[in-house]
């Protein structure tokens, strides 16, 4: 049986094409972060869902080189590569798929030395600091949007791998009322938005039905209070979970009228493709400003008003909803985007294997 390596920070759009390897007999193992972040001893919701189907997971840390200034990342650095290098010469892959992030980067490096494969799919509008770094030594790069710059032959517009939760959704093609709001700050949630919604939830719950996805962190007690309050609210007003996934997640899109959410790539995509409307609030630090660059695209492809962190407060946020609920109400044709991008990778990348 041959291996296929997957690395970088973004499992979900892996899982759909590693679960298409698998059906067609590779064996798929993932390498990523098992703890979500620096001193937060909670398990990663990559390392969660990736083992809940299935699949090996192999734990690696690397270095964040564009906002770690302590000179110890170099010998970060350097164990990462020992460790990469021990990961591949243990399975021995076909091919290294890397979804970017700085832990692809010491993977894919070794990666090249052996003379393994390399292909790497960027997310976001802008090519990422990792991804510009892995494109030199990869043999083939894929897109998610047709405005990122394409650099030559192996470069290829494909979008991005959606989920089966996700494409069992249809498109919105009409907007009721606001009722009920999801609110999440992606995979590793928001901190920034659990503070909102406590402090606010009187407001919140007297005028929507709030589904919440707090994350856990061991950092803080987002996760128990809003616990407290769901027991408080009941969960016809006030639904709070760490993370969901599967039928679970799918369920969650199918009952929310409209969003607050990063912008980060997944669900900036996701939301093109099914056109639910949403408060964007970028994560103003992030490499390239890439969440801004996501949030500005967004427009072009559903509803959508953007809300800075510095501005998110309960009268800001109001305002951001009636607005949004008035361009849900204007006769606007939006773009669309690809949603077979895990089979047109799975065919370009197997017929070179």
């Amino acid at each position: 049986m041959q291996n296929i390596v997957i690395c970088g920070g973004h499992h979900n759009s892996a899982l759909p094409l590693a679960k298409k390897f698998k059906e067609n007999g590779y064996q798929v193992i993932f390498v990523g972060h098992k703890t979500t972040q620096k001193n937060n001893r909670e398990l990663s919701s990559e390392y969660k869902e990736v083992t809940g189907y299935g699949f090996s997971f192999v734990n690696l840390i690397a270095p964040k080189f564009y906002r770690n200034k302590n000179p110890l990342k170099y010998f970060l650095l350097i164990f990462s590569l020992v460790n990469a290098l021990a990961i591949l010469i243990k399975y021995h892959p076909k091919l290294v798929l890397s979804y970017g992030g700085y832990l692809a980067v010491p993977v894919c490096l070794v990666a090249k030395v052996l003379q393994v494969k390399i292909a790497t799919h960027e997310q976001t509008v802008t090519i990422g600091m990792a991804n510009k770094l892995i494109a030199k030594v990869a043999d083939k790069v894929f897109l998610s949007w047709s405005t990122t710059i394409s650099l030559g032959e192996k470069y290829h517009f494909v979008g991005l791998p959606l989920r089966e939760e996700i494409l069992s959704i249809l498109p919105r093609k009409k907007y009721g009322e606001f009722r009920t709001l999801f609110i999440t700050g992606g995979k590793q949630a928001s901190h920034i938005f659990n503070e909102f919604v406590f402090a606010n939830i009187d407001n919140l719950v007297s005028q929507f039905r709030i589904i919440h996805q707090t994350a856990k962190n061991s950092q803080n007690n987002d996760y128990s209070l809003a616990q407290i309050l769901m027991e408080k609210y009941g969960k016809n007003k006030y639904l709070a979970f760490d993370y969901c996934y599967g039928e679970d997640y799918s369920k969650v899109l199918q009952e929310s009228d409209f969003l607050l959410s990063r912008s980060g790539a997944h669900i900036t995509y996701e939301m093109a493709h099914l056109k639910i409307p949403a408060i964007l609030v970028p994560i103003p630090w992030v490499s390239q400003n890439e969440q801004m660059l996501n949030a500005q695209t967004a427009k072009n492809y559903f509803p959508s008003v953007i809300l800075e962190e510095k501005d998110l407060n309960w009268e800001n946020f109001i305002d951001s909803a009636t607005k949004l609920k008035e361009i849900t109400h204007q006769d606007k044709h939006y773009k669309t985007v690809p949603t077979d991008a895990g089979e047109k990778m799975f065919e370009i990348l197997s017929s070179n294997l």
